[in-house]
């Protein structure tokens, strides 16, 4: 059965191959007029001057806490947690790449070939990021399995994860100040890779924690290593055929090319799983498990779109609140925002059940694998919003036709919707693996149970529930801070450079990009310290009992919080374009202003 081991790094290396062909593919597509090549040029130059001086921050870090794990470990775990960190990088690193490649050329496409063109370059720039992140994932976990066997593989592979999730803790701290998309792309490939880790875990090193499927069966450890990885690869695999499927027409919502590709991808997982389960467990009960995180995924997915889209009343209520002014906005937003987690946390524990009773607890670590299965497609929508949103800014200041900013604004929908799924999606994905990584962690230090009227064990659940807010605190104060040292050398500039407005001088964009890349190093400390460090203080000086209270208090309020800011602001954002369609004034109007 080893031989299984091969599937997973073949079908990432086939990922990677079509991401490379997309990129030259994107490469070849025209870039547009000397304006738009140059407006390109200047988000090129900064959003690679970022990334070259976060990485080298990165860089650094990682080297010391590889040392660290090294001197505290083995020299394979460190070697691991390096190689997770490099494959993060790299898949974010190229990602952006296309992304930055895919702006101008969408808008130049919407300009002389119409919507199919422009949707197709625009989503394929963000396919990019999907199949890198899911290829250099399943590449490196396949690998390790491959090479070092499953049961020898369950005692090295978090080295691997906790370089992921380390790279992933810099990006989200940093990044998130200048490059949306690398963020995004950072967190999925931590909870790719970390899904992974908690099935293997569960199903080599805990003894009783895999399922059983009759009397005195037991899941047989290398069973379960492969199962997930089967999973993964049929998933990546939909999602190359998916990506190139993704079609616009003239009257047609952009939006419905996307689902439709994603509810095609969850089938083609649902069926391998079935196929799979029967193969190597005699059962379908593993493939329920999967199939309950492929389909809590797409119902996630829908819920975000009915909260934010501009076709939805969620976000229609909210523009018509913008005729009574910005509080009145802001407080519809909020609330949109609120009564979105009901049945996001409502669909997140119905797969959690259904998981738990049809494979238990690693059942609910399949679940993960599951909804992680069609990355590759989920992460390309996500993406494309980002990317589309730079793409009408591309085509205004270029000043393309107002027909040609019609098509760039349907996609800029299409792109706001995309973008809060992706995030929905993500959240929901970080959800089930955290809670199949807190199993993993119960069973090693030998918790079968939480108590929570200890009142130790109270306190780390309400030190758990507070750091979100502080860990979200400390990220809007830096964008907040970046932001004003922003805004006063762009008034600077205007003072002291006349020719600005007219055109007749270039501003100094330099200048603004190393304030923000700089803002983005030096703000991503506190955050990324008070992450790490946090749960080894509550385990150092409360113990095992109360550190898993507070896991549970952060991961309880961490991920309402996260679904409620996300779904705000997409509400905001859709809003804001539904006003400018001509509703409730259009542009200019007040209600635009105060949305």
């Amino acid at each position: 059965m080893e031989y299984l081991a091969v599937i997973a790094p073949i079908t990432a290396v086939l990922a990677l191959i079509l991401a490379y062909g997309l990129s030259a593919w994107i490469n070849k597509s025209g870039a547009g007029t000397y304006k738009m090549k140059e407006v390109a040029s200047r988000i090129r130059a900064g959003a690679m001057a970022f990334l070259k001086r976060k990485y080298l921050a990165m860089t650094v870090a990682i080297i010391v806490l590889s040392a660290a794990i090294g001197l505290l470990v083995n020299a394979l775990t460190a070697a691991l947690f390096a190689a997770g960190s490099i494959f993060s990088a790299l898949a974010c690193y190229f990602g952006m790449k296309s992304a930055i490649k895919g702006i101008v050329r969408a808008a130049h496409a919407a300009s002389v070939s119409g919507i199919n063109k422009a949707l197709k370059v625009a989503f394929r720039s963000g396919a990019v990021m999907g199949l890198c992140v899911a290829g250099f994932g399943l590449f490196g976990i396949g690998m390790v399995v491959a090479v070092l066997g499953a049961v020898s593989a369950a005692e090295t592979v978090c080295g691997f994860g906790l370089g992921a999730s380390t790279a992933a803790l810099l990006a989200c701290a940093g990044g998130g100040i200048y490059t949306r998309a690398a963020v995004l792309g950072s967190d999925m490939f931590a909870s790719f890779v970390g899904a992974m880790i908690s099935v293997i875990s569960l199903a080599v090193i805990i003894p009783g924690a895999a399922p059983r499927f009759g009397d005195g069966f037991d899941l047989n450890p290398v069973v379960g290593t492969f199962f997930p990885l089967l999973i993964y690869s049929s998933g990546l695999l939909a999602s190359m055929v998916t990506v190139m499927f993704v079609r616009g027409r003239k009257d047609a919502d952009p939006t419905a090319s996307i689902n439709t590709g994603t509810y095609v991808g969850v089938v083609i997982v649902i069926i391998c799983s079935l196929f799979f389960s029967k193969a190597l467990f005699g059962g379908y009960n593993c493939a329920v498990a999967a199939s309950a995180g492929a389909l809590a995924g797409v119902v996630i997915g829908r819920v975000t779109e009915a909260f934010t889209s501009e076709n939805h009343r969620h976000a229609k209520r909210v523009a018509g609140k913008c005729e009574a002014g910005t509080a009145a906005a802001m407080v519809s937003g909020l609330r949109t925002g609120m009564a979105s987690t009901v049945w996001f946390v409502l669909c997140v524990a119905a797969c959690i059940l259904a998981a738990q009773e049809f494979a238990g607890p690693y059942g609910v670590a399949v679940s993960a694998v599951g909804m992680l299965s069609t990355t590759g497609m989920t992460l390309a929508a996500g993406a494309f919003g980002h990317i589309s949103g730079s793409v009408g800014g591309i085509a205004e200041i270029a000043q393309l036709s107002g027909s040609t900013r019609l098509i760039t604004d349907k996609l800029d929908v299409a792109g706001k919707t995309a973008a809060a799924k992706g995030k929905g999606f993500a959240t929901g994905a970080a959800v089930l693996t955290s809670f199949a990584l807190f199993i993993v962690y119960s069973q090693i230090v030998g918790l079968r149970e939480v108590n929570l009227i200890n009142p130790v064990v109270a306190a780390g659940m309400f030190i758990g529930a507070m750091l979100p807010f502080l860990f979200c605190a400390l990220t809007m104060g830096a964008v907040g801070r970046a932001a004003s040292s922003m805004v006063e050398e762009v008034r600077r500039q205007f003072k002291e450079i006349p020719g600005i407005m007219t055109g007749e001088t270039k501003p100094d964009y330099a200048k603004c990009v190393d304030i923000s890349t700089r803002s983005a190093i030096k703000e991503m400390i506190i955050p990324g310290i008070l992450a790490v460090v946090a749960p080894l203080l509550v385990g150092i000086f409360l113990g095992a009992e109360p550190l898993a209270g507070m896991l549970t208090g952060a991961l309880t309020s961490g991920v309402c919080l996260a679904v409620m800011l996300a779904n705000a602001g997409g509400a905001w954002d859709n809003a804001k374009k539904y006003i400018e369609s001509g509703m409730h004034g259009g542009k200019g109007s007040e209600s635009q202003k105060a949305d």
